[in-house]
């Protein structure tokens, strides 16, 4: 993602800029992530669509990671 579209998600109050980066909050989703890759084999196995709503899921906390660790969140709404 370039600047000019991190600059139009401020603008719009769709993302806020973090004091610092929590590299805590980074390191507990991105361990959450892994574990959760681990399951996604067994599931598919089980039931395919559990397989990927967690595939869906570790998308979403590895780009929430992402960004934290680059100082940003999304904003509250």
């Amino acid at each position: 993602m370039n600047q000019k579209a991190i600059d139009k998600l401020v603008a719009e109050k769709r993302l806020r800029k973090l004091p610092k980066p929590p590299f805590d909050q980074v390191d507990r989703l991105l361990a959450a992530s892994q574990k959760d890759l681990g399951n996604v084999r067994k599931f598919l196995a089980i039931d395919e669509a559990k397989a990927y709503d967690t595939a869906y899921d570790i998308m979403f906390k590895t780009a929430l990671a992402l960004m934290r660790a680059h100082g940003w969140r999304p904003a509250d709404r």
